[in-house]
């Protein structure tokens, strides 16, 4: 059995907060940069930072420490200033970065037949659809990734065995007297499309529509430009 990424959120625990940290210099600058994009460009810059890698949490409306750690890791791992400072030619670069998977991945809203809440569908990896029991199964024909949108009822837990090779990425949140979410596997031997980003933004639009938050439209990044 290998699986390297589970998140579970099924009672509604959640872990203790860090202590607070000092904030750099240069945060307030981050923050004036962030605030001076539109709101939708907001949302897309982040999407686009999971895309890359960097943004596990749900895009937030407001300027905030992980989302300027994220953009300084981004920053670093691209050899730029590490000051977490966004600004028209690093937003182009994001962008110019993410576009081959953006384009592969193909997202596209997708919702559960049961509690119509929605989801994002990398429906450029997983073409084919069929109903079960709990909800939909979205599978690639060539057997590399599978996602599970499910909704069980009267459960707060679910376990599973796979097979040497395959990781998975597991997200449920209470809902009534079961549990929502969906559970995600793939072949680590035939992963040329960063399936662990493909999990964690379908982890954040998953977090953004339970807790009623904006999201985003997936067509909003269909067209790639940075303004």
């Amino acid at each position: 059995m290998r699986i390297v990424l589970a998140i579970v959120t099924l009672l509604g625990l959640s872990a203790s907060p860090a202590p607070a940290q000092p904030l750099p210099v240069s945060y307030s600058q981050g923050e004036q940069a962030f605030d001076s994009l539109s709101v939708a460009n907001r949302r897309k810059f982040q999407i686009l930072l999971i895309t890359a890698g960097y943004w596990s949490a749900v895009p937030a409306e407001r300027f905030n420490t992980r989302l300027f750690q994220a953009i300084q890791n981004w920053q670093s791992a691209d050899d730029l200033i590490p000051d977490g400072i966004l600004n028209e030619r690093m937003f182009q670069r994001l962008v110019d970065e993410t576009r081959p998977l953006i384009t592969t991945w193909h997202m596209q809203e997708r919702f559960h037949p049961g509690t119509m809440r929605k989801i994002w569908i990398p429906t450029g990896l997983l073409q084919v659809a069929d109903p079960i029991s709990s909800g939909m199964m979205y599978k690639d024909p060539f057997g590399r990734i599978r996602l599970q949108h499910s909704n069980f009822e009267n459960a707060y837990a679910m376990n599973w065995t796979s097979p040497s090779g395959t990781e998975a990425y597991v997200r449920y949140h209470r809902y009534g007297r079961g549990s929502y979410g969906f559970s995600m596997f793939w072949d680590t031997t035939r992963n040329s499309f960063n399936a662990e980003r493909v999990a964690a933004l379908v982890s954040a639009s998953l977090s953004a529509d339970m807790k009623g938050l904006p999201f985003a439209d997936p067509s909003m990044i269909d067209n790639l430009q940075a303004r």
